[in-house]
């Protein structure tokens, strides 16, 4: 007997994990576009979600299914909730968290790195929780923060994305002839909408605590990182994650007026770069040689 949507979901392979129901939006537009199938959800699972099937390729190849899920409101708490609700439910084998996230134009990597623009995607190796405080009796304030490393797989993967490959899964009207880049590296996460200048010199007491052992500086920050991570590392271990957004901003004064520019080819970069992730050759001979 064949089947059913739910049934298959007992196998499913991939959960996606938006911020913003515009986000998620996007990501359904572009699993739709590159061929896959909506199917029915799963009862007892109170978040907004939508499940796609893959098409099998090749004869004997496993269908992929992809869940892809919003928090009911913004920051890492509330991505927290949502992941470990979603990732009981559907038992992925990958996680990703995609959507936006603002770069810093400035900082000690600006002058040895390729220059970032606006629709770029950033890839996380390490993500740098921002929010954790110390207050001293004597009124100073200081880092507990806390460092996490996203998949060295799935980093494998994304780092054998040709460009052509993703710059496909965003449409035309939307790209405008541009060629969107990749940058690897770490994001600050923290329940704060950045827009000022002055955060990257805060971001840099985590370099002096943190990066400088890790040789890794800060390239990004965004909100629901550390909540998904943490989430997925604590119910799901094992299990791999991966954190892909796209620039919409720049994190500063001009935040807004990016935003304008950016904000829609980011959503559609960073949603594009992760269904040529799961296309890719790489990514089905690791999901099909997952033990768990």
């Amino acid at each position: 007997m064949p089947k059913t949507d739910s049934e298959r979901l007992e196998q499913s392979r991939v959960l996606i994990v938006a911020g913003l129901i515009e986000e998620a939006d996007v990501m359904a537009g572009v699993l739709t576009s590159a061929s896959y199938r909506q199917g029915r959800g799963v009862s007892g699972l109170s978040l907004k979600h939508s499940v796609f099937l893959s098409k099998p390729i090749s004869k004997g190849e496993r269908q992929l299914a992809c869940a892809v899920v919003t928090p009911t409101g913004m920051g890492k708490l509330e991505a927290a909730v949502a992941t470990t609700e979603a990732v009981i439910c559907f038992q992925p084998r990958f996680v990703f968290l995609v959507g936006i996230a603002g770069a810093f134009r400035h900082g000690p990597r600006a002058s040895s790195s390729k220059a970032m623009h606006l629709g770029d995607v950033l890839v996380a190796r390490y993500i740098y929780d921002f929010d954790m405080r110390k207050i001293s009796a004597d009124g100073n304030v200081g880092l507990r923060s806390r460092t996490m490393q996203t998949d060295p797989h799935l980093l494998e993967v994304a780092a054998h994305v040709s460009g052509t490959a993703w710059h496909s899964n965003i449409p035309m009207h939307v790209r405008r002839g541009m060629k969107p880049q990749v940058h690897f590296g770490a994001l600050v996460s923290g329940d704060a909408v950045v827009a000022s200048e002055n955060f990257f010199e805060r971001a840099r007491e985590i370099e002096r605590d943190f990066i400088l052992e890790q040789s890794k500086s800060p390239i990004g920050v965004e909100m629901e990182g550390v909540g998904v991570a943490l989430a997925v590392q604590r119910i799901r271990p094992g299990a791999g994650f991966l954190l892909v957004k796209g620039i919409s901003d720049f994190a500063d004064s001009h935040k807004h007026s990016d935003e304008l520019a950016g904000r829609t080819l980011a959503k559609y970069g960073a949603a594009g770069f992760v269904v040529s992730m799961m296309g890719s050759d790489r990514f089905k001979k690791l999901s099909q040689g997952w033990a768990r």
